[in-house]
């Protein structure tokens, strides 16, 4: 073979790869194309002092490289400027518009540059650069091309604040709507369950006063403000303010901050961590450098890239912990624990080792995922500790109510003791009468009925004391059809002796029937009415009253016992149906069983106990 034909051969070879790589650099794009992944057919060039503009990179064109993926991820430590050039054609009859979308949030720097009848054109967009959010989660620029024409095109890409990782597509605007859509409203989802839990447990706080429910609610919350800035959802609560979101592009630091420091609240409550002093102190010091981050942290000296490791050193030793004292401390939440946030450091670690560009891509939503199962888990194992801290509340009650009765019972026995006391005199007088008469022949059929009358009168008024005193005492839950002036009559009369030297005013309603408890109703009054017994001798009222009405409102019966025993103190209102209270306050007149007067009005009788004070003195107030 001749040299000239042998140099034609390699010329025709050298042509046929030339123009095979100029067509595969080139993208082409019809009206139908709905999505295309273009950085297979891009090149990318590194400016590693951003000081390039995209005139001088057309004198370069041969340091750019290809992208081998369709994504790139160089993590938090790349703060050059990457230069992304691809060529597109549109090979329909037809005028064509398109648009380039990159699917990361928080690019700060975005630029498109491209040339036309020689004329430079540029799109500016990104964090910095954005002029309004139209409510859409990725960054997207139109290509408008019209009948076979070729654009070659440039993308700027600068990173300050976050990571550099994206997908670049070119869609059409349906395709890029319904993609964008589509994510919103999984992140929605995901924002509304952790917003559902938050509010769930604050709530569960306000009605147990249990400080673990506030450190959850306080670890969720700052994953649910640290995944809006990352996902980019943040712009719906921004102004359209170029210095507030500059600035908020500077805020996942503190964010990630504020999560590891809840993560370790809640994580101190939930495992009793304050009794380890070794494990504590490790943890102090992580919470120490964070907060060393934080204060060395500026626009100048932007240092996420070292706050993510040591989030993520924090969440592995976390996990550690809850393993140790596990196996070793046999400590009672610590199975649940570490099951749990084992599954949540999954997806932990595969985001944090995402955004730092260790892990070239990212499982869709694996970070979400695993949170949501994490926060439900994690409100299981709450919500048992409530069931586990009623059950204990309830039998706690029922000792305190028995201990209440036996209470009662040894000061009624006192009573019933001293109100029998005048009327066997009388019997024993009446049978001596009647023994002096019948000796002396006195004895008549008239005396002596008149006699067994009297006896038979004095022990119907003892039978009615012991009556009293049994369905005080009797265990059955039955509803009684009685009457207000049945039960408090009842009540009274078991405080007979009590009633010496006390005026007692009764205003009872005509229609008082009720159908109710009538033990645990009499337990509710006599609670009350020694508390205003000991009241009025307490402050050493002269004349002492109490006023006892009922009367009936809306369907409602309503008891009110008044006295005039000078009140309680304006502080201790708040305080008196707590337990245990009135052990501190005995000489404020305030009884022991309140909160038990309370509990049964609220619980078994299904009604309410409420105080206020009168001019002269306290009124209780019974809704049934």
């Amino acid at each position: 073979m001749s040299n000239a034909r042998l140099f034609s051969l390699l010329m025709l070879a050298f042509l046929f790869i030339v123009s095979t790589n100029l067509v595969a650099d080139t993208i082409n794009i019809n009206s139908n194309t709905e999505s295309i992944n273009i950085f297979k057919k891009s090149k990318i060039y590194f400016d590693k002092d951003s000081q390039k503009s995209v005139a001088d990179l057309r004198d370069i064109e041969k340091e750019f490289i290809s992208v081998l993926n369709d994504f790139v991820n160089y993590g938090y430590m790349f703060k050059d400027t990457l230069w992304v050039k691809f060529r597109v054609k549109n090979s329909s009859d037809k005028d064509i518009l398109k648009y380039l979308v990159l699917d990361s949030p928080n690019i700060d720097i975005i630029n498109l540059y491209f040339y036309k009848d020689n004329k430079e054109y540029q799109y500016e967009d990104g964090i910095f650069n954005r002029q309004s959010f139209e409510s859409e989660l990725s960054f997207k620029f139109p290509l408008a091309l019209q009948a076979h024409e070729t654009i070659t095109y440039y993308l700027e890409l600068k990173p300050i604040t976050h990571s550099l990782h994206f997908s670049l597509k070119i869609k059409d605007y349906k395709t890029f709507k319904n993609d964008d859509l589509h994510h919103q409203l999984i992140l929605t989802i995901f924002f509304s369950i952790l917003f559902i839990i938050i509010m769930s447990n604050v709530v569960i706080y306000m009605n147990t006063k249990d400080t673990i429910y506030i450190y959850y609610s306080f670890f969720i919350f700052s994953i649910f403000i640290h995944h809006l800035y990352i996902r980019g959802m943040i712009a719906y609560f921004l102004p359209s303010n170029p210095e507030i979101i500059t600035m908020q592009a500077y805020m996942p630091v503190y964010n990630l901050s504020l999560a590891v420091i809840a993560i370790f609240m809640f994580a101190r409550k939930f495992l009793n961590l304050y009794r380890y002093k070794k494990i504590y102190f490790v943890l102090k010091l992580f919470i120490l450098a964070v907060f060393y981050i934080c204060i060395f942290h500026s626009k100048e000296n932007y240092i996420l890239n070292y706050l993510t490791p040591v989030a993520l050193l924090f969440a592995i030793y976390i996990g550690l912990i809850g393993l140790y004292l596990f196996v070793e401390k046999k400590e009672k939440n610590a199975k649940y624990f570490f099951f749990i946030w084992s599954l949540s450091l999954i997806g932990m670690i595969g985001t944090i080792l995402y955004y730092i560009g260790v892990i070239p891509s990212a499982i869709p939503y694996l970070f979400e995922i695993t949170i949501i199962i994490e926060v439900l888990l994690f409100s299981l194992v709450l919500s048992s500790q409530i069931k586990d801290l009623q059950k204990e509340k309830i039998e706690k009650n029922k000792i305190m109510l028995e201990q209440s009765k036996l209470a009662s019972m040894g000061e009624m026995l006192q009573n019933i003791s001293h109100q029998w006391r005048q009327p066997l005199s009388e019997i024993n007088a009446v049978a001596m009468k009647l023994d002096a008469d019948f000796y002396k022949k006195r004895l008549t059929q008239t005396t002596l009925e008149a006699d067994i009358e009297r006896i038979e009168n004095i022990t119907s008024h003892m039978s009615d004391t012991i009556e009293s005193f049994n369905s005080y005492f009797k265990k059955s839950k039955q509803i009684d059809e009685t009457s207000l002036e049945i039960v408090i009559n009842k009540a009274l009369n078991l405080v007979h002796s009590k009633l010496q030297g006390v005026e007692i005013n009764l205003s009872y309603q005509e229609n008082s029937k009720i159908s109710i408890n009538t033990s645990e109703l009499i337990q509710v009054l006599l609670i009350i009415l020694n508390n205003a017994f000991d009241a009025l001798s307490l402050n050493n009222i002269q004349n002492k009253t109490i006023t006892i009405t009922t009367s009936k409102l809306e369907n409602k019966h309503i008891i009110q016992i008044e006295d005039n025993a000078g009140g309680i103190k304006k502080e201790n209102l708040s305080k008196i149906f707590e337990p245990y209270f009135s052990t501190k306050f005995q000489s404020n007149g305030i009884g022991i069983g309140l909160y038990m007067a309370n509990m049964l009005a609220e619980e078994s009788l299904m009604g309410s106990l409420s105080v206020s004070n009168t001019q002269n003195g306290a009124r209780f107030k019974i809704v049934l």
